[in-house]
């Protein structure tokens, strides 16, 4: 769930206080309605297999507006596995420390604000395209960070201190966990894929910078 470049204490801390914060209040409106917007632009009522990468204590399945067979999450945190299997009996969990994709395929790959967080984002998305079904779709969400909306909004959550940390400790988080930007994201899906349907929340009739996220679903 978290970079291995965030010491024991520090993961401790947010592993117990991350999710709760994010999916609570206006933060957890804010998300659900995210994990909503995933659902649009989709182009069957069925995709039998499912593949969620990074799916954390949260999986999108919860939002899914179609039917399916299979969901499988792709976890690199021992403590996202734990509560996952502990709290969602019908998600096929797969460990793997280096993220590594299974070999079997997939109607629909989930990248749930995970993209923002992977090292060598090109590579992986390379690698989970094959790994789709023809007629399948590749479903990702990434935040609009930086973006005046989003900083507008990362900032309140800074200094609401929720998360228990102290400035320097919350700025250290995101500076290591947020490593691809939302305009390199964009320019690595664009260079790779053709045909997609690209949209934001909250407002999509206006500029990205006025959102906090950015859709794609990529068809295949």
């Amino acid at each position: 769930m978290y970079s291995e470049r965030i010491d024991k204490k520090l993961s401790k801390k947010l592993e117990k206080l991350y999710t709760k914060e994010c999916y609570s209040g206006t933060s957890g409106l804010l998300f659900n309605k995210s994990h909503e917007s995933m659902e649009k632009f989709l182009n069957k009522s069925k995709y039998n297999n499912i593949l969620e990468i990074g799916a954390g204590l949260t999986p999108h399945m919860q939002f899914l507006k179609h039917d399916f067979d299979n969901y499988f999450c792709l976890e690199n945190s021992k403590f996202s596995i734990k509560y996952l299997n502990k709290n969602f009996k019908n998600i096929k969990t797969i460990f793997s420390a280096n993220s590594q994709i299974p070999k079997k395929k997939f109607d629909r790959i989930i990248l749930s604000h995970s993209l923002e967080h992977i090292y060598k984002p090109e590579k992986l998305l390379k690698d989970i395209y094959k790994k789709l079904n023809k007629g399948g779709v590749l479903s990702i969400a990434i935040p609009i960070d930086p973006g005046f909306l989003y900083n507008f909004a990362r900032n309140f959550k800074r200094n609401s201190n929720k998360l228990g940390l102290n400035n320097v400790e919350y700025d250290f988080v995101n500076a290591i966990e947020h490593i691809n930007s939302y305009q390199n994201n964009v320019a690595i899906i664009k260079y790779l894929f053709k045909s997609f349907k690209k949209y934001y929340f909250p407002f999509n009739f206006l500029p990205s910078n006025l959102n906090l996220f950015c859709f794609f679903q990529i068809y295949k």
